[in-house]
C-alpha cells in the first residue's frame, strides 16, 4: 500500500494458516494512524491467545509461526518461542500455496511494520507464480523496506517476472537470492544483466540451480562478473544446462574478476576439456575459495584437477595470497 495513499478510515486484512487455521492476523489501517497489528495464535483446546498491537509493533521481527507452533506444545510456551524467534528479524511462512490474498497480507506484514531491515524472507515453495510476485512488488516497491536474503525457490514463476524481480532485489537492496526450481526463468538474460550489472545493487549471492539456465544467459553472467564493480561472492547454477559453449567466457570471468568466492557447476553439460579452459583461466586468480564440480569426470582428469589445485595454492603463497583454493567433486 503506498503511503500516499488515501486509506479508508477502518479496513481489515487478514491472514490465517489455510490447512492447520494455527494462527490469524489482524492488521488494522486507520487514516493517519500508524498500522495496528492483532494475532490470534489458536492451540489444540480451541483457545485463543491475542497478541496485541504494542506487542506487535515493538516484536515483530519474524513470523517464523509454523516452526515455534511445533516446538512449542502449549500456548505459554508458544508466545514465548514466538518472542523469542521475533529477534531473528525473519518472515518464513509454512510451505503452503498461498493464494494472491495470503501474498497480499504478506506483502503487508513485510511493509507495515517498524522493521527497516530484514535478515530472511523465505516464501518458496509457495507457487505463487508470476501474479503472486506482482503483487508483492507493488508493496515492496512503494517503500524503503531493506531485504538481506531473499528465498523465492520453487515458486513457478517465469521470464515474465523479470522486471518485478530485478526492481525488488535492487530497491530492497537483496544481497542473497535464491530462484532454485523456477524452471522457467532460466532464458531471460534481461533479469541477471539487471541485477548484477546495476550500479544500485548490492547482490553478493545468487542461487539458481535447476532454472533451466542455457549457456546464453550463463554467458550474460560471467560477462558481468568481468566489470569493475561487481559484488557477487556466491554463484551456485548447478544442475543447468550449460555446455561448453559458455566455458570460455567463464574462463575469462575467473581470470579477472576478484570477488567471486564460491561457484557451483555441477551438474551441467561441460565436458573435461572445456573444463580444462575454465580451470586456465584460475591461474591468475587469487578470489576464488570454493570450486564445485561433478564427480562424473573420469578420475585421470579428477587427479589432473587436484594437481592444478596443488599449483594454484602454491603460486598464491608464493604471492602471499592467504586464500586457499578447494576444488571438490560431488555425487549426488
Amino acid at each position: 500500500l503506498s503511503r500516499d495513499e488515501e486509506l479508508p478510515i477502518l479496513e481489515q486484512y487478514f491472514w490465517s494458516d489455510i490447512h492447520s487455521n494455527m494462527f490469524t492476523i489482524y492488521i488494522t489501517l486507520t487514516k493517519g494512524q500508524r498500522p495496528s497489528f492483532k494475532m490470534f495464535l489458536h492451540g489444540d483446546n480451541s483457545d485463543s491467545v491475542l497478541i496485541d498491537s504494542k506487542f506487535l509493533g515493538d516484536k515483530l521481527k519474524c513470523a517464523h509461526l509454523y516452526r515455534c507452533f511445533n516446538e512449542a506444545g502449549s500456548n505459554d510456551n508458544l508466545c514465548k518461542a514466538i518472542e523469542k524467534q521475533f529477534s531473528h528479524r525473519q518472515l518464513w511462512f509454512p510451505t503452503t500455496t498461498l493464494s494472491g490474498y495470503d501474498v497480499e497480507a504478506v506483502s503487508i506484514l513485510l511493509t507495515c511494520s517498524d522493521i527497516g531491515v530484514w535478515r530472511f524472507v523465505n516464501l518458496g515453495d509457495h507457487n505463487i507464480r508470476d501474479v503472486g510476485l506482482q503483487i508483492l512488488h507493488h508493496a515492496l516497491t512503494a517503500t524503503t523496506v531493506t531485504i538481506e536474503r531473499l528465498s523465492l525457490n520453487s515458486n513457478n514463476l517465469s521470464s515474465a517476472s523479470d522486471v518485478c524481480l530485478s526492481d525488488i532485489v535492487i530497491g530492497c537492496q537483496v544481497k542473497q537470492l535464491v530462484l532454485s526450481y523456477n524452471r522457467n526463468i532460466g532464458d531471460t538474460e534481461m533479469l541477471f544483466s539487471t541485477i548484477l550489472s546495476d550500479p544500485l545493487s548490492v547482490l553478493e549471492a545468487l542461487y539458481i540451480p535447476a532454472i533451466n539456465l542455457s549457456s546464453k544467459v550463463a554467458k550474460t553472467i560471467f560477462v558481468s562478473l568481468k566489470r569493475k564493480g561487481t559484488k557477487l561472492k556466491g554463484l551456485d547454477i548447478s544442475d543447468n544446462n550449460v555446455t561448453d559453449e559458455a566455458c570460455g567466457m567463464i574462463a575469462d570471468a575467473l581470470q579477472v574478476n576478484n570477488t567471486l568466492e564460491y561457484l557451483n557447476l555441477y551438474g551441467n553439460k561441460i565436458s573435461k576439456e572445456a573444463l580444462a579452459i575454465i580451470l586456465n583461466g584460475l591461474r591468475e586468480n587469487n578470489a576464488l575459495k570454493t570450486l564445485r564440480l561433478s564427480k562424473s569426470y573420469p578420475e585421470d582428469t579428477r587427479t589432473g584437477v587436484l594437481s592444478l589445485n596443488g599449483n594454484i595454492n602454491e603460486r598464491r603463497n608464493l604471492h602471499n595470497c592467504k586464500v586457499k583454493l578447494n576444488i571438490q567433486f560431488f555425487k549426488y
